[in-house]
């Protein structure tokens, strides 16, 4: 007998093995492991999925994602925007801006005569948060720089939703979301109804591109970066692909650039190229060829 994915009252039902199909191809062009956690809210999402595109079953929808481009792309790219919603907040591992900014200062001290220039990359920036963040420690480091100094920050991310509201730079709840009450006077202005946005002086300095992480970055545009802040990203990946990513984003670091990366993402590996920042609170790699 052949199993059902569809209900007599038209609700969809995914079968099991039809599901664990779905999420080996999801992981397979996303790097992404869902979490038994979060079995329960995909399911939903595909299930409203099927009955929005008017599928007769999920066999018949998991088909067309599986064997027509004209279908499939577009439509991964819907689902990539309501399954992957990433959790994030402004300054979210002091440690790391810290290091950050000492960083920027002493690569602006070295760097040769004329105006100085750093370029940023925050991979995975999701709505935006850790990117403007960057981008406002960059900019108070430049401001007390001797020599004249100027950055560029550019944030990628698979979900172009996310990359919307970032684009937008409006954000509710700012203090509660990692915002000092300096740093909001400084670089945020109120919108009303509890919503502040950037400042122009920070989302001028702020571009954001669609990017999956698993794929090589050909873009000029995503090369000769001084900083390369991959947090809060390869902890849903397996183990092998966190190292593929890396390898992946080594050239696009210049000699003396760093990689920063959460706590234990690497843990006993040492990517060739790079050397270990000594500092204990934080994982950062400096390339050194």
């Amino acid at each position: 007998m052949v199993s059902q994915s569809w209900t007599f009252n038209s609700v969809p039902v995914l079968a099991d093995h039809h599901f664990r199909h779905w999420k080996s191809v999801f992981e397979h062009l996303t790097g992404i492991q869902l979490s038994l956690e979060r079995e329960t809210f995909v399911r939903a999402v595909l299930q409203k999925r099927i009955i929005e595109k008017g599928a007769s079953c999920f066999e018949n929808y998991l088909h067309l994602l599986l064997s027509s481009p004209a279908f499939s792309r577009p439509e991964w790219e819907i689902l990539f925007d309501r399954i992957l919603i990433g959790e994030t907040r402004f300054f979210r591992h002091r440690p790391s801006f810290d290091f950050v900014a000492s960083y920027v200062r002493d690569r602006l001290r070295n760097q040769p005569g004329g105006q100085a220039f750093v370029k940023a990359w925050s991979l995975g920036c999701s709505t935006g948060e850790e990117a403007y963040s960057l981008a406002m420690v960059i900019y108070k480091v430049c401001r007390g720089a001797v020599a004249p100094a100027t950055f560029r920050v550019v944030g990628t991310d698979i979900n172009r939703t996310s990359l919307d509201r970032a684009r937008d730079g409006v954000y509710r709840n700012i203090d509660g979301r990692g915002v000092e009450p300096a740093m909001a006077q400084a670089f945020f202005a109120p919108q009303g109804a509890g919503l502040w946005k950037v400042k122009d002086i920070i989302c001028d300095k702020v571009s954001f591109f669609y990017n999956n992480m698993l794929e090589p970055a050909t873009s000029s545009l995503l090369r000769d970066f001084d900083l390369i802040s991959c947090q809060n990203v390869l902890i849903y990946l397996q183990r092998w692909r966190r190292r593929a990513v890396v390898r992946q984003l080594i050239p696009s670091l210049k000699v003396g650039g760093v990689l920063i990366v959460g706590a234990g993402d690497l843990s006993g590996w040492k990517p060739e190229g790079l050397e270990r920042v000594a500092i204990a609170d934080i994982q950062a790699y400096r390339r050194v060829f």
